[in-house]
């Protein structure tokens, strides 16, 4: 009969059954009364048990109701699949007071429905509706899902409880183990000692025991072709009270691709088998860079090449991947700003041996890193560095200070410029200087002179130089600035200089008037000052002119001014208090070089108003001196000469009677007021 038959005979079934029993329809209609006890379980689960049992043979399962409150009645269809099993019985061992029937009667092919009912007060917490028996119909292996549906739960008042999970459960018949190896996962690498852990996938729980075993397989093709190998024994677990598993020490076989085995047998003498593939990586590549040699000089193109020296003895080595690193700092690490790893090449195989040629032409001069990555099939690597140098470029440099052929003097600045050849100075390490005297003067080392240090500039920072003070030599000098770079390589610049030994030449010295009158008031005034001048050249340049006034009260160090082409020029006057007389005042010249020379400017100093004589007496009064200018002023002959600038006596710039003679006159007569001659 269909499943829709099958509903409408359960009614009939259930009224048949209420109409039996009075007894039964008044005490369940008697618990209207207690419909306040009714409440809602909150996680009330139905579930069914799993079956294991032999072909042919039976399995008892379990039908609960877990964590409910109140339940009154209870109906569900056990559905499965009956080629593997059918339900043989729905026993009485029931919590309900009215169980399901047994043997069920309302079955077809695949389900049967099973209920029960409480005539008293609901049931509480887990209740049994049944054992079910189970009868094996299908063969060794077979399995069928044991699935609840059509479920109705209620309390006595017939309200519905509702069911929040149900819990299915399978059925089995006993049959081969079925194992599957849980760890490690199939494809692995692994390394080191390694728990292989299985389980027993047909759930029966009558293993014996679990073979663990190993197998080389050195081409890594998963399968058990390889000459020379064969299974080894890894270990036997004959109690699996923890779990089925064994440790494997792996750190003494190389590395390479293994099989492994697990096969487990039952108390049956039944066997099951499960293989994995796994990797053994214990062992880094341990390379080592064989040519060229740590700390080696290198030039042009260069082959670098490696061994593996590792436990594998190479055996398992797949590339060997070389670089280079720009260590612009020499240190051997790689810490230098703006560099990184850059391939020289990547040798994929080492039939030959492992190597790489690196063309160091166009790379700057320096130290380099040189690093040599060995990866072997399981991904492992190992690297090996070394330190090397390149040397393929001299330094190219020129001398920028002083210019060749020039004539210099004193303390001079050697500078060179910075290096402009391939390396544009990235590896310099020091700039030596030296000077060789040329006795012939013809720019040529014939001289049998020897190469004198000027000084060695180890820090280019702010350039490369050398002071040289040219004190106490003479003539003509070679000059070389010889830059070595930090792997010995050294480029050379030389000029050619003639040290200059000469003072300026001084001509035209002279002082204009070369007569003044001593300046009596400290006022200079029309004719109370001279400029003193002269003309100085010389082919380093003149750095001074400095003359000693100090004789008439000035400056014993006084600087004249160059007011043009070469000719130096300064004011002075006589300070009150200068003697009459006759003044050699000594002029020292210094040129560019600190070669210097003296010269002397003679002046003569007259008192302010000794007119007579013409050069003066020394002596200023009535009788010599003011009347000698009132004749003068008055144009009588034979008072025609006479020095102005020594006769204005009044300072303002004219010699005349009323302002000059009368003046002096009074002034010799010690008339007050005219005591000071201006």
């Amino acid at each position: 009969m269909n499943r829709q038959k099958a509903r409408e005979d359960k009614e009939k079934e259930k009224e048949a059954r209420a109409g039996k029993s009075l007894v039964i329809l008044a005490l369940a209609l008697s618990l209207v009364t207690f419909a306040f006890l009714a409440t809602v379980a909150a996680a009330t689960t139905i579930e069914i048990g799993d079956g294991l049992t032999e072909p042919g043979g039976t399995a008892v399962v379990p039908l609960m109701i877990k964590d409910v409150t109140n339940a009154g009645s209870v109906e569900v269809n056990l559905t499965f699949d009956e080629t593997v099993v059918t339900v043989t019985a729905t026993d009485t061992s029931s919590d309900f007071d009215l169980p399901p029937q047994n043997p069920p009667t309302e079955t077809g092919p695949g389900w049967v429905v099973i209920n029960a009912m409480q005539f008293s007060t609901g049931l509480n917490g887990d209740v049994k509706i049944c054992d079910v028996t189970l009868q094996a119909k299908g063969v060794a292996g077979d399995t069928s899902p044991l699935e609840l549906t059509d479920v109705k739960l209620q309390d006595p008042t017939m309200t519905d409880i509702p069911v929040v999970s149900l819990r299915n459960g399978t059925f089995r018949i006993n049959g081969a183990p079925r194992p599957r190896i849980t760890s490690p996962a199939d494809g692995a690498k692994i390394s080191g000692t390694v728990t292989i852990e299985e389980v027993d996938d047909s759930g029966e729980g009558d293993i014996a025991y679990n073979l663990f075993e190993y197998y080389y397989d050195e081409n890594c093709n998963g399968l058990e072709d390889d000459a020379g190998s064969s299974w080894t024994e890894i270990g036997n677990d004959t109690n699996g009270a923890d779990g089925w598993s064994v440790n494997w020490n792996t750190a003494l076989l190389n590395d390479c691709c293994y099989l492994i085995r697990a096969t487990m047998g039952d108390k049956h003498g039944r066997t099951g088998a499960g293989t994995i593939r796994v990797v053994l990586s214990n062992h880094d590549p341990e390379p080592n860079i064989t040519h060229p040699a740590d700390g080696t000089k290198l030039t042009g193109t260069e082959t670098i090449e490696e061994t593996d020296t590792g436990f594998d003895n190479g055996v398992d080595i797949v590339y060997n991947l070389f670089e280079y690193y720009y260590d612009e700092n020499c240190n051997g690490l790689a810490d230098d700003a703006g560099s990184s790893w850059t391939e020289i090449g990547n040798d994929t195989n080492g039939a030959d041996g492992w190597s790489a040629d690196w063309n160091t032409a166009l790379l700057n001069d320096c130290c380099y890193l040189i690093r040599a990555t060995m990866g072997d099939k399981h991904g492992r690597t190992g690297t090996d560095e070394i330190q090397v140098a390149l040397s393929n470029h001299d330094p190219v440099t020129s001398i920028t200070n002083p210019a060749d052929g020039s004539i210099i003097g004193g303390v001079v600045t050697i500078v060179t410029g910075a290096d402009t050849g391939f390396d544009a100075g990235a590896d310099i390490a020091y700039t030596r200087f030296e000077h060789y005297y040329d006795a012939n003067c013809n720019c040529v080392q014939d001289d049998g002179s020897t190469l004198v240090e000027i000084g060695n500039d180890t820090n280019g920072a702010d350039g490369w130089s050398a002071d040289w003070n040219t004190a106490g030599l003479t003539e003509c000098y070679m000059i070389f600035a010889k830059m070595t770079d930090k792997h010995g390589r050294t480029g050379v610049s030389e000029i050619n200089v003639e040290i200059d030994t000469t003072p300026p030449t001084v001509t035209d010295e002279q002082a204009t008037p070369n007569v003044i009158p001593n300046d009596t008031d400290d006022n200079p005034l029309w004719g109370e000052t001279t400029n003193l001048t002269a003309t100085v050249t010389d082919v380093s340049g003149v750095a001074s002119v400095r003359i000693d006034l100090s004789q008439i009260g000035g400056s014993a160090t006084q600087a004249m001014t160059n007011i043009g082409g070469n000719l130096w020029s300064v004011e002075t006057n006589a300070s009150a208090g200068t003697a009459p007389a006759n003044y050699v005042l000594v002029m020292t010249v210094t040129d560019t070089y600190g070669n210097s020379r003296t010269n002397n400017i003679n002046l003569r100093v007259q008192k302010n108003g000794d007119v007579k004589p013409y050069d003066g007496d020394g002596v200023v009064d009535f009788m010599g001196d003011a009347i000698y200018l009132v004749r003068h002023t008055r144009n009588v002959p034979g008072y025609e000469n006479i020095r102005d600038n020594i006769a204005d006596v009044n300072g303002d710039g004219v010699v005349d009677f009323m302002g000059d003679a009368i003046y002096l006159v009074r002034h010799t007569r010690n008339v007050g007021g005219y005591e000071i001659l201006k």
